[in-house]
């Protein structure tokens, strides 16, 4: 192979190179943007309510707005992933419930969600326990709510 055979083929590899690192680095910010962060939740609410009665378990409803609103992705990205240990701890069952904002649902109305985002506590046949709307801290939601030391009634 000539010297400009070989001048050209390493030059045709960089440029690919390049043009392959731009396009995965388009992918993921796509991909990023498009799924926001990730819970790594259930999202079927009538499993995760059955499997509980079953093994007697509590179940976190995080209630949001499709797409998740800056409060919603704040208590993702903090509050709920920092507080991960303390929900396996108590080995809650956690589902991300995706709603409509306008509300004008069943389900909104069966669980008296009148904001988004909320969480509610339910015990393992159903009983709400404990519900906050908004943004939560995460001492607050893993001292009070999550244990129930400070208790908000529905709305």
């Amino acid at each position: 192979m000539s010297k400009n055979k070989k001048k050209f083929s390493m030059d045709r590899l960089i440029k690919l190179g390049f043009i392959a690192a731009v396009i995965l680095a388009g992918v993921l910010i796509y991909l990023n943007q498009r799924g926001g962060r990730k819970l790594g939740w259930g999202t079927d609410l009538d499993w995760a309510l059955r499997a509980a009665r079953k093994s007697k378990r509590s179940v976190l409803i995080y209630f949001t707005s499709n797409p998740r609103s800056a409060t919603g992705e704040w208590n993702i990205g903090g509050t709920l992933r920092k507080g991960a240990q303390t929900i396996e701890e108590l080995k809650l069952f956690c589902v991300e419930v995706k709603l409509p904002v306008s509300l004008d649902n069943d389900l909104a109305r069966k669980y008296r969600i009148t904001k988004l985002p909320t969480m509610v506590l339910l015990d393992p046949y159903g009983k709400e326990l404990n519900r906050r709307v908004g943004k939560v801290g995460q001492m607050e939601f893993q001292t009070d709510f999550l244990k129930c030391r400070k208790v908000i009634k529905p709305e």
